[in-house]
């Protein structure tokens, strides 16, 4: 799915939307040397949006899309892989075309699978999926000299450990290695949640657990904000039962650690959101004081007039030609 960028803060959507206008640039030039040095860039350093983002975890969102685009519309193709044999031919040892092939194969697994509840799922379906699972599994550990250099290989890893159903304790040491090399990388936790969700393998108390791990991880850098920052992709997924797992003074904590590292809007308008849905008025209308911009970014108009009302008269109304 490609990233959305109409979000928060004005001045880092334009950069989002910017970003990835050079990476559809480059992808239908075919300049594999121009997306070798984006990968490069954005895993370095300056890797982090305004509000801590990761730009990319961005990346590979948007290259993704514009492979995937060239399969026809419903067809479980594979009209991505020239594309990306050219670019391993030009860049043998460049991460990303390793790594996104891993993801496409991946993706061609669920497309023969389909999204639905594993009973639903007709026989005949079930081989291409595993076989499908196991060749972009096998394609990752192949390459892993060259494609671990980059720490959304091991997000990858995660996503196919889910696919395979891999054990509690497979999956931890995955973790544990992703965490030890790449320990800022947040796409690495939010992947492993998704393997610690109710409907996957784990429960609330296994995300509790999670993002907690994560604090520690990030401790040293980034305070206690990678807890608040679990539970916002527990919004962003629409997993919001999840949010009755946390421990509400640990939150308030993090969300203030958030936004003292990350001051912008977008990191305010997730703060405010996190409060309406746990019902804290008074920590939302503190964040609600901070916002520059009247933009509800990723919300819709009935979640943001929801906690408008909550907080009560002095808050924003839901902007104007936003949806």
């Amino acid at each position: 799915m490609l990233v959305q960028t109409s979000i928060g803060h004005a001045a880092e959507a334009n950069e989002n939307k910017a970003r990835i206008e050079r990476v559809r640039t480059a992808f239908v030039k075919e300049d594999f040397a121009a997306l070798d040095a984006m990968e490069n860039d954005y895993r370095g350093s300056g890797g982090s949006t305004q509000s801590g983002a990761s730009k990319l975890q961005a990346y590979y969102e948007a290259l993704n899309f514009f492979l995937s685009g060239l399969n026809p519309p419903g067809q479980c193709d594979t009209a991505w892989q020239p594309y990306l044999d050219r670019w391993r031919k030009a860049s043998p040892q460049a991460p990303a075309p390793i790594i996104a092939n891993a993801a496409l194969i991946e993706a061609r697994a669920w497309c023969y699978r389909g999204d639905g509840p594993a009973g639903s799922v007709g026989a005949s379906a079930w081989q291409p999926y595993e076989e499908n699972i196991e060749a972009a599994a096998a394609l990752l550990r192949q390459e892993e000299k060259a494609a671990s250099i980059d720490p959304q290989y091991y997000a990858e890893m995660e996503r196919l450990y889910v696919a395979q159903g891999r054990s509690r304790a497979e999956f931890r040491h995955l973790l544990d290695e992703a965490s030890a090399r790449y320990p800022y990388y947040y796409n690495i936790y939010f992947e492993a949640q998704r393997y610690f969700q109710p409907h996957w393998y784990g429960s609330n108390a296994d995300i509790e657990l999670l993002a907690r791990y994560a604090v520690e991880k990030t401790r040293a850098r980034d305070g206690k904000s990678a807890y608040a920052r679990i539970y916002w992709h527990s919004v962003l997924c629409g997993c919001t039962d999840e949010l009755a797992g946390m421990d509400w003074p640990v939150m308030q904590t993090a969300m203030a650690d958030l936004a003292e590292r990350y001051p912008v809007d977008w990191t305010y308008l997730k703060l405010i959101q996190l409060a309406c849905l746990r019902g804290e008025a008074d920590e939302a209308r503190k964040y609600f004081a901070r916002l520059t911009v009247n933009d509800a970014g990723a919300w819709s108009r009935e979640d943001w007039e929801r906690c408008r009302q909550l907080v009560g008269p002095n808050s924003q109304a839901f902007p104007e030609g936003t949806e």
